[in-house]
């Protein structure tokens, strides 16, 4: 069996990088609550997509770790930056985010390592959007649950949790196969309580 490549991936187009994810709107809602201004890294951002949308509003970087993803975002998004970065290790100084955007990809990394990173770029106050499959369901295989796992590698910084909300969704590509989902909307306190 052949192993997986994130960079064999984007040489084709996966169906993940078409249409736009309610994600994004919940993100947008959320920037306008807190009128958010100032810079906003798209961590994961794939060919660029969402990140496009992102940038019609605000000052944005995508990061995706495949150079291939990242090579045609440049090709298709001429004017918005993107670095090919490990989100368990990013180049950004401290403080330099206002908001952190992120759909379906930090399952993939060390949550606490990843977690770490969103919290240290992050300004005081900055707002964090998160996307994160915990478990993928299909006919053949049931994955392992990590919802707790991944509250707790949150729960262990100083994030204000404003909102958490867990929800099913079925994908048809590239097979019939479900994901549980769990979206964050956490705040940076600037220092820890107690």
């Amino acid at each position: 069996m052949k192993k997986f490549s994130w960079e064999d991936t984007y040489k084709k187009k996966p169906h993940w990088a078409t249409g736009k994810s309610s994600v994004i709107d919940k993100f947008f809602l959320i920037a306008e609550k807190f009128n958010l201004k100032g810079k906003v890294l798209d961590i994961g951002c794939g060919t660029g997509e969402k990140t496009s949308l992102i940038a019609k509003k605000f000052d944005t970087t995508g990061i995706d770790i495949s150079k291939t993803a990242i090579k045609k975002a440049k090709k298709k998004y001429k004017n918005i930056r993107f670095k090919a970065e490990n989100a368990e290790k990013l180049s950004f100084k401290s403080n330099s985010f206002d908001a952190v955007f992120s759909n379906a990809v930090l399952q993939f990394t060390d949550l606490r390592k990843s977690a770490k990173e969103i919290f240290r770029i992050l300004k005081p106050n900055g707002i964090a959007c998160l996307s994160i499959i915990v478990q993928t369901i299909s006919r053949k295989k049931t994955g392992k649950d990590i919802t707790n796992k991944t509250i707790r590698a949150y729960r262990k910084l100083p994030f204000k949790f404003l909102e958490k909300d867990i929800y099913n969704t079925i994908d048809k590509e590239p097979f019939i196969h479900e994901h549980k989902i769990i979206n964050l909307i956490l705040i940076k306190r600037s220092k820890r309580k107690g």
